[in-house]
């Protein structure tokens, strides 16, 4: 075999390796992580190609390692940090799953159910699954769900057999949550994250006020919603906060409240009850109040309650209260 002067492309080596175990650079994006890339000014003319060895294009094995290793990349920070190709992934990808789109038959069940389960999509730096992408989405949903970008919109049919989707349906929705709950436990979420589940919620209680089907009550169950402390659990373990100041004078452990952002509305599409609804206050038994000391009448006396921070507190929740409950009235 012949020996040439090759290059890499991902680093400024210069290595000496058979034309057998080089690409020619018209297959730079399916290779180069796996083998050499012949550099152009050294690349013999076409008609030798076979016959020193050669191969193009590469093979569906060559091309599948080459994916796993882009797909290692982003194994511990999920995204890119340093890309190492002159060219973009958008360029890398179209080419790749243009490849796998042709070839597509010749992967094996078992590669093809992996990457399935592989975040093998770029979505800016990062990768993500394509079970997470729609073709057609109503609004964002990142960092969770999002919309094909456009310069894989030819690669449409691969997609769809990686687990793409037109649209989201509820059951996307509840599964999302489901996923995120299983992800997380009991960890927060960071408010990026919130902002978008708080959507979802929004969609799922939309979708369900919009339909009577049985198949969506019976999600209703399965769906995990924020709390205030920005925690997934489980929706008929929370309450909507519509009274404040029970907070602290009941245990926490026994009365999760939902994420601030929820409105009433949404809370009673997804039947979820208020904290009126659940909790009664009552004097205990015996318990006999002690009046407040008679005000003498006099007006330093009155001046000192008036100006008081006990008397600004008081009306600034009770304020609070009444917008609240205004809003609740309006949401329902």
């Amino acid at each position: 075999n012949t020996n040439t002067n090759t290059n890499t492309n991902t680093n400024t080596n210069t290595v000496l390796v058979t034309f057998q175990e080089a690409s020619v650079p018209k297959d730079r994006h399916l290779v180069w992580t796996v083998t050499p890339v012949i550099p152009p000014h050294l690349v013999p003319p076409q008609m030798m190609w076979s016959s020193i060895g050669i191969v193009t294009p590469p093979t569906i094995d060559t091309v599948l390692l080459h994916l796993r290793r882009l797909i290692d990349m982003t194994s511990h920070s999920g995204h890119f940090d340093h890309w190492p190709f002159p060219e973009s992934t958008t360029a890398v990808f179209q080419s790749i799953y243009q490849f796998l789109d042709e070839n597509w038959d010749r992967v094996s069940p078992n590669i093809k159910a992996a990457l399935r389960e592989e975040p093998c999509v770029p979505i800016g730096m990062s990768l993500v699954k394509a079970s997470r992408l729609y073709f057609r989405m109503s609004q964002p949903l990142a960092p969770f769900m999002f919309e094909v970008p456009r310069a894989f919109g030819s690669q449409d049919r691969l997609l769809k057999a990686l687990g793409a989707k037109q649209t989201p349906t509820i059951q996307d929705y509840s599964e999302l949550l489901t996923d995120l709950h299983d992800e997380c436990g009991p960890e927060p979420l960071n408010p990026n994250e919130v902002v978008a589940v708080l959507k979802v919620v929004g969609l799922v209680a939309n979708v369900r006020h919009n339909t009577t089907s049985a198949t969506h009550t019976t999600h209703h169950h399965g769906i995990f919603l924020p709390d205030d402390t920005s925690i997934l659990v489980a929706a008929p373990l929370c309450v909507f906060n519509d009274a404040p100041w029970l907070r602290g004078r009941v245990d926490p452990d026994r009365l999760r409240v939902v994420h601030p952002g929820l409105s009433l509305g949404v809370c009673r599409r997804l039947g979820i009850h208020r904290v009126s609804d659940c909790v009664s206050e009552v004097m205990e038994q015996g318990f006999t109040p002690e009046p407040c000391p008679a005000s003498d009448g006099s007006p330093a006396r009155l001046t000192a309650t008036l100006t008081s921070p006990e008397l600004a507190h008081g009306l600034a929740c009770l304020v609070d209260h009444e917008k609240a409950s205004q809003k609740n009235a309006d949401d329902e």
